[in-house]
């Protein structure tokens, strides 16, 4: 019999190959996934195709190769690391390479969260989506060096869709057995995979709590932990 760890890889392998068909359509490639090793895949080589920032210059590049990686306690007790291998330059990637996807303080990881919605979330903070920027407070400088970098520089990066269309949410809750210490939750129907989101501050995330529907007519706010103001950044 398969050990949870085992079960949840292979899954982890068929979406991240379906997430990229979704993508790469239209005689277009916006994601290549190359895994490393034997099966159950640990580890990834993966390339976002998107313009982003790779310097402080504001220089813009169409290619990047990020190193996903599944440590020994995922899924149950710690998240997949998304670590840049070619340069990158945002606020909310560590001096080191690795994303802050908000796993930290209060909210933590929990496995029901999919790599689907990992790597939609990992390509907006690629293209810098001022949505999910977070200064409060950087991976990397200092808030005031990013207010002052956001004010002389577009966001985002990339203004084209990553995904076809709309951007539909391909995010979803990951199958994986109930564990004894983690409540049943009833999945909607027809069956979909909750999308992360994430918290205000760096090192949170809101992971599948069911949250009430704004009222009717009200706008929901972007998930992201601040909102960059193009005219007045950090605001």
């Amino acid at each position: 019999m398969r050990s949870i760890r085992d079960q949840r890889l292979s899954n982890d392998y068929e979406e991240l190959m379906r997430l990229a068909r979704q993508l790469n359509q239209g005689g277009r490639t916006k994601l290549e996934v190359k895994p490393t090793g034997g099966r159950p895949y640990q580890a990834y080589n993966l390339y976002y195709h998107c313009a982003a920032y790779v310097d402080e210059l504001g220089t813009v590049r169409q290619r990047h190769q990020l190193f996903l990686e599944f440590p020994r306690a995922y899924p149950l007790e710690a998240p997949p690391t998304f670590k840049r291998v070619s340069p990158l330059f945002h606020p909310n990637i560590y001096p080191h390479g690795v994303f802050c996807l908000g796993f930290e303080g209060e909210r933590k990881w929990r496995s029901g969260i999919s790599l689907e919605s990992l790597m939609l979330h990992v390509s907006r903070l690629i293209r810098f989506d001022p949505d999910l920027v977070n200064l409060d407070p950087p991976a990397n400088r200092t808030q005031d060096f990013w207010q002052d970098w956001i004010s002389k520089f577009s966001l985002p990066a990339d203004n084209d869709s990553f995904v076809l269309g709309e951007e539909p949410d391909l995010a979803r809750v990951s199958t994986l057995p109930a564990q004894p210490d983690e409540s049943r939750r009833e999945a909607p129907t027809p069956p979909a995979r909750r999308a992360i989101r994430i918290g205000t501050t760096r090192g949170s995330a809101d992971t599948d709590s069911a949250a009430p529907p704004a009222p009717a007519g009200r706008r929901q706010r972007p998930s992201g932990p601040i909102r960059i103001s193009r005219n007045a950044p950090g605001s």
